[in-house]
């Protein structure tokens, strides 16, 4: 039976974790003065949705790197102790969970692609010793996504990664798994990216400062665009630690952009312009050449974006081949500064990421512009055969990007929740020299401006609306 409540408030992507080197997370003191205030608030037939990846079991420094069933709770029960003895914000925010659960409302958390443990049945002892034995609190474990009403409208909720290729994980994988007794199985390419290749360069320090070197990735979207720009800061790390199905092969990468340089009379065709296409996969069980490729073609498709006009096929072998032998150093201070041992492969890969960015961002920070990952939920979940009658709204996170948005002349919203983790904010209009040298000045100084945007969704009979919390102010940098 679909449960009816008077209000929902939804919540998504917080992405918790007590490893703060490796975690993106600043805004928990506003989390828990946000939650008690609306536990003041609370009355029964009211419901608090945690939408997915609410905390982040991949920034565990030790974690396994397969979702490891056999020992999900344990993990589960070590991540809500470290917050708990580890943040001054955690008993707070629990504390205002138990205060609106007391007060007769429901809080239903739903598994992401980072919290996937939470599939795990034996998770329930994490929860009930965390807020005591309290049945206003439950899991969503279904495949399905989570539904609801509020007066006339239909409410659907998931946390969005079902639709994205490189982070799927169907949830009847793991309930397979769970009835078999099997220790683990693999999880999303998406993820062992994490794993491997992100998190060597989330651990990289520097010796003499004591600093990260680069505690900015997670806050820079696009995030496939960010995978140029590892691999132009570092190569010998980036290559070193790619998960496997990440291979890159110099010569199909070369294959793909000298298809890019020749004419259209070459080719028959023209190769459409736009943002440079995203990593393909079809889950985390296919694995293969197929995931190569994708992986392949996309990080083509970023160098390609960066290239000059007038670059030669012989320029492109010869920068293309010292890439790949992985010699060269890795970028320290400014691209002027390292002008004599930088490759001009690794120019082309930040320009083309910059470019990437400048395409990406006014969209990315439009909550009424859909993105590819949103229509997609649009296109399952609202599609344009639905009644024009029919109220429904469809809620999910994921992209980290708020929207809220409608189909003109119709009860038909889409709302995506965004995120509380730190966002880059950037417009790099000038593509120059100087202007990339000062942007890579301020990264290395880690004087980026990073802001909050705390958004959060509403649901009541009257509608639904995408709403911001008190406090979207910048929070500490990262160091």
């Amino acid at each position: 039976m679909i449960p009816e409540y008077h209000r929902i408030v939804l919540l998504s992507d917080l992405h918790l974790t007590p490893a703060e080197r490796l975690g993106n997370f600043a805004a928990g003191p506003a989390l828990a003065e946000f939650t008690r205030i609306q536990a003041e608030a609370a009355r029964r037939g009211e419901a608090l949705v945690l939408a997915g990846d609410i905390f982040d079991f991949l920034l565990i420094e030790d974690r396994p790197l397969s979702l490891h069933l056999a020992t999900a709770a344990r993990l589960a029960g070590e991540l809500m102790r470290r917050l708990r003895s580890e943040t001054d914000w955690m008993e707070p925010w629990l504390a205002a969970l138990r205060q609106w659960i007391d007060r007769g409302g429901q809080v239903v958390l739903l598994p992401g692609n980072h919290d996937l443990e939470w599939f795990h049945p034996d998770t329930d002892k994490v929860w009930r010793d965390a807020l005591g034995e309290a049945d206003g609190f439950s899991i969503w474990r279904d495949a399905e996504p989570w539904r609801a009403g509020s007066g006339a409208w239909e409410v659907i909720v998931g946390h969005g990664h079902r639709g994205d290729p490189l982070n799927d994980c169907d949830p009847r994988r793991i309930h397979a798994a769970l009835t078999r007794g099997e220790d683990s199985i693999p999880l999303p390419p998406g993820s062992q990216f994490v794993l491997t290749t992100l998190h060597a360069f989330k651990r990289a320090m520097d010796p003499r400062t004591g600093r990260r070197r680069f505690p900015f990735l997670d806050a820079l979207k696009p995030e496939y665009a960010t995978l140029a720009l590892l691999w132009a800061l570092d190569p010998p790390l980036f290559r070193r630690h790619l998960p496997a199905g990440f291979r890159l092969i110099q010569a199909e990468i070369l294959r793909s952009l000298l298809r890019r340089l020749q004419p259209p009379t070459v080719l028959g065709a023209q190769e459409p312009s736009g943002p440079a296409p995203e990593p393909r996969s079809t889950g985390s069980d296919s694995g293969g050449r197929e995931v190569e490729q994708g992986f392949e073609q996309a990080m083509a498709g970023l160098i390609a974006d960066g290239l000059p006009d007038g670059v030669t096929k012989a320029v492109l072998e010869a920068e293309m081949s010292a890439l790949f032998r992985g010699d060269e150093p890795a970028l320290h201070g400014t691209l002027a500064a390292a002008a004599g041992s930088i490759g001009r492969a690794r120019r082309w890969m930040f320009r083309g990421w910059l470019r990437q960015v400048r395409k990406s961002v006014a969209a990315f920070f439009n909550p009424t512009e859909l993105s590819a990952a949103d229509r997609a939920v649009v296109d399952a979940w609202l599609p344009e055969s639905l009644p024009r009658e029919t109220q429904r709204v469809v809620v999910c996170g994921h992209t980290h990007a708020a929207r809220s948005w409608a189909r003109e002349d119709t009860p038909h919203h889409y709302l995506n929740t965004g995120t509380w983790t730190n966002l880059l904010q950037l417009d790099p209009a000038d593509e120059s020299d100087a202007a990339i040298d000062a942007l890579w000045k301020s990264f290395e100084g880690g004087h980026l401006p990073f802001h909050w945007r705390l958004t959060w969704a509403e649901i009541t009979p009257q509608g639904p609306v995408l709403r911001d919390a008190p406090g979207a102010i910048a929070p500490p940098a990262p160091t």
